[in-house]
């Protein structure tokens, strides 16, 4: 019976959409032709239910274009969602229908709307604009684009800097992953010292599909938190990109083998050019904060205040704790601290202070805890007072105050009275003296001391003890004192334990859980061990320049020519958004391991 009840239930909530919606557009695949060339105009319609015996739309004659052929597909997918115990299926059905025209006139035309009737209904799509040339349309393989997310900014006021590379599908070029980490310094030598910049997404290059004049392109994006320092006009000047063009050359062929095995047969070869693109110059009108109030605080974004007590009811004398959260959309620079109403009725310590930093899509944004520990001295119901914070709404443009409510304390009678009393000690000052006081017993009987103490033999072997630990502190501190005049040889010493230790520790990790960052953390062990064993900065140089410092240092080739693929390998991991499979990860730490041992056992030779 219950299972009949249940399939009946089923039935009954199962609910398809019979009403039908439909929704009709059409395409291109580019508005930029060439004169005799033929493109495809794709009419798309979207309905929920099964449309029998329809057409295609009629294509309306043009002296811009010929219709040479149409074809057709269609295709259908279906969901379930089940929303309060309800069940609804959905059910979509594409229809695609393609024009292949000819293109038999030069100038820019408007492609007319297409209309679909149904029964009773129709369906009109929007016209759209079609450039007709002789010549080929020319695009440039590189674009590059720098964009803020707001045009009115005030000073303080937290913004989002995309950076955009847009490269033309199958453009003899390559992305190298130098032109992006040099993008960083770039901007802030652009943006100067008006505006603090920093990157929102450290190893993660976004990747999207952009039309760009007719032509589809693949855009590389990077985000930063702009915030400006201080009101003005600024200008800001281009910034550079680098890049490699692949350009084929001829060659001269000194022997056929080579040739055959090595490289191309007919003598042609791949040379990489460098370039530099540079980006469009940004404008940004910065605007002064309106008069400000006494109580503002020097934040700009959007903040939220909270507070509340770990008890309501407690006894007088007795600590509750007080805690604050202000969050808000801003760096923690930006986040000035809490200030505390008068409250006589309570004895306040000095507060315990934690900031959360949080990177998103959105920005920066920032939350401060405090935890104050307060006392009520008298018994009664005690009040809070609202806590108040001043800080200026950029989306408003105007102050904002935020308050909260007063918190009411239900103070009872403590265990020695809630009179209060006039005294320089806390209770719990008091207490903790307390502690402290030990009282001297005198034992029943008192046993006689020896009058020559240096014939004990327990004075024997304890005496030279003091000297030994004087000695052994002299000689730490001789050691602690060479250390300190030459802090590069401690670092060469420790830099192997620190690199296996954070190999590790990343292992351990691994073995329950992959790692998000894992392949940033062993790009970080790996350049760090170097740094710290060799004596120079080996984050932030390029390969080349790294191969060169190592080969200063006399490390065989053989472990320069591992390592330099392998610190490639990393970054094409870093900035090309793609993410290793665990077993790759295995393999990455198991490199990283030989190669650390490899670089030390050629050091110490050296």
């Amino acid at each position: 019976m219950k299972r009949t009840a249940a399939l009946l239930f089923l039935l009954f909530s199962l609910q398809i959409n019979a009403s039908g919606s439909i929704h009709f557009t059409v395409t291109t695949e580019k508005t930029r032709c060439v004169l005799g060339k033929q493109i495809v105009i794709t009419a798309t319609l979207v309905s929920d239910k099964d449309l029998k015996n329809i057409t295609a739309p009629a294509l309306p004659p043009s002296e811009f274009y010929s219709l040479v052929r149409t074809s057709r597909n269609q295709h259908q997918s279906s969901s379930i969602q089940i929303v309060n115990s309800k069940m609804t299926q959905t059910k979509k059905i594409t229809y695609l229908f393609y024009y292949h025209i000819a293109l038999k006139k030069e100038g820019t035309f408007t492609f007319p709307s297409l209309v679909f009737k149904h029964g009773s209904e129709s369906y009109q799509s929007k016209a759209f604009p079609i450039t007709v040339g002789k010549e080929p349309v020319q695009t440039q393989n590189i674009s590059v684009r720098i964009r803020l997310n707001k045009k009115r900014i005030y000073a303080g006021e937290q913004c989002i800097l995309t950076f955009e590379v847009a490269q033309k599908p199958q453009a003899p070029v390559n992305l190298h992953t130098q032109g992006f980490i040099s993008v960083v310094g770039n901007l802030e030598k652009s943006f100067g010292k008006n505006f603090s910049i920093s990157r929102l997404f450290t190893n993660q290059l976004s990747k999207s599909q952009k039309r760009i004049q007719g032509v589809v392109y693949l855009t590389y994006s990077l985000s930063f938190s702009v915030i400006p320092i201080k009101s003005g006009n600024y200008s800001i000047s281009p910034v550079p990109f680098e890049y490699m063009e692949l350009k084929q050359t001829q060659r001269r062929r000194r022997d056929f083998f080579d040739d055959f095995f090595g490289g191309d047969f007919f003598g042609r070869g791949i040379q990489q050019v460098p370039k530099t693109a540079y980006s469009n110059r940004l404008t940004v009108n910065v605007l002064p904060l309106p008069p400000k109030p006494d109580d503002f605080t020097g934040a700009v974004g959007t903040f939220s205040l909270k507070a509340s007590v770990n008890d309501n009811s407690i006894p007088a004398n007795e600590a509750v704790t007080l805690t604050i959260n202000l969050s808000g959309s801003t760096r923690p620079g930006n986040v000035t601290d809490i200030k505390l109403p008068d409250m006589p009725d309570f004895e306040v310590f000095t507060p315990e202070k934690h900031t959360y930093v949080d990177t998103t899509a959105k920005g920066i944004s920032t939350r401060k805890k405090y935890k104050y520990l307060i006392i009520p001295r008298e018994e009664g119901d005690k009040t809070i007072p609202p806590i108040t914070w001043t800080y200026f709404d950029p989306n408003k443009g105007a102050y904002k105050t935020l308050s909260t409510d007063p918190i009411t304390l239900t103070v009872t009678k403590g265990k020695k009275g809630g009179k209060r009393q006039a005294r320089y000690l806390t209770q719990e000052d008091i207490r903790e003296i307390g502690r402290d006081i030990r009282y001297i017993k005198m034992p029943n009987k008192l046993k006689r001391q020896s009058t020559e103490p240096h014939k004990n033999p327990v004075f024997i072997f304890l005496f030279p003890i003091p000297f030994l630990i004087a000695l052994f502190a002299l000689l730490y501190r001789l050691q602690a004192t060479v250390l300190k005049k030459d802090p590069l040889v401690t670092l060469q010493k420790r830099a192997l334990n620190k690199a296996k230790t954070a190999l590790a520790k990343l292992n351990k990790e691994f073995a329950t859980a992959t790692p998000a960052n894992a392949v940033s953390r062993i790009a970080e062990i790996i350049e760090t061990y170097i740094s710290h064993r060799f004596g120079f900065a080996a984050i932030g140089k390029t390969l080349d320049e790294l191969k060169e410092e190592l080969a200063r240092f006399a490390v065989d080739q053989s472990v320069t020519e591992t390592l330099i693929p392998f610190l490639e390998q990393l970054d094409i991991y870093r900035f090309s958004g793609s993410t290793p499979d665990k077993k790759a990860i295995s393999e990455l730490l198991e490199k990283t391991q030989l190669l650390i041992e490899k670089l030390e056992k050629k050091e110490k030779k050296a």
